[in-house]
């Protein structure tokens, strides 16, 4: 009854791995968090109430084969220079961002 249980949690929660990319793990709750704020994003965008089913199929689709393309970016740049955040992290320190300002500003658009 415990493994039971803890199957419900896991499975409830998206605790699991919906995709594994050269060993990289995107979890189902990942995945999900990402296409709710696509969709909240483009409804924002196209002033509606409610995306079509199509719609919202569109954006899980896309969203997910957007994560496995940035893990495959991702390792592909580890490889090449062995440490990926340090670089980039220079290049958005070139930008000269306000870290309230980029807050707001995915808020607005993304509302996170």
């Amino acid at each position: 009854m415990t493994v039971g249980i803890g199957v419900y949690i896991v499975a409830n929660q998206g605790w699991y791995p919906l995709v594994i990319v050269n060993s990289n793990l995107i979890s189902a709750r990942t995945w999900t968090k990402q296409a709710d704020a696509a969709a909240r994003y483009y409804t924002t965008a196209l002033n509606s109430q409610q995306l079509s089913t199509e719609s919202r199929q569109e954006i899980d689709r896309a969203t997910l084969d957007k994560m496995i393309e940035n893990v495959l970016i991702y390792g592909e740049l580890q490889n090449k220079s062995g440490d990926a955040d340090k670089m980039v992290s220079d290049k958005v320190a070139t930008l000269n961002l306000d870290k309230n300002k980029v807050g707001v500003a995915s808020n607005m658009l993304y509302g996170l």
